[in-house]
């Protein structure tokens, strides 16, 4: 019997109750209260790893169900989501630090490199030491 994906609708994710709500292939919905709803990918064995994809209020149940695509894309190369994750979060974040970083960096270096002076102090009287 194949998997069933893509149970829930708009409708019934907005008048769900308290609980896990299964939508198919992985993809719940975790609902605690009004307030606090949030998009889980489950995986591994018996569903035992648990991949947040974020707020209710902030991801719509089309973009849920494409994040939990890529996510059983990433399991069928043998890639685990939240490593995956993490990995992509560290390159975007050296990635804004070197941009923020290398302007300002260049512009020191490039100061040094200008500026000419002795290589040793000298005394009051202009001799070397």
């Amino acid at each position: 019997m194949a998997r069933l994906m893509g149970r829930l609708t708009e409708l019934q994710v907005r008048r769900l109750g308290r609980g896990w709500r299964n939508d198919g292939g992985g993809l719940y919905l975790r609902i605690v209260d009004k307030e606090r709803r949030w998009w889980v990918f489950r995986y591994g064995a018996g569903g035992k790893r648990y991949h947040g994809l974020g707020p209710l209020a902030t991801v719509s149940l089309a973009e849920a169900r494409e994040q939990a695509r890529a996510c059983r894309a990433l399991l069928l190369k043998g890639e685990d989501p939240i490593a995956a994750g993490k990995a992509h979060r560290a390159a975007a974040a050296l990635q804004a630090a070197n941009a923020r970083h290398l302007p300002s960096a260049s512009r020191r270096i490039g100061k040094h490199i200008v500026r000419r002076g002795p290589t040793r102090s000298t005394p009051g009287n202009g001799r070397p030491r």
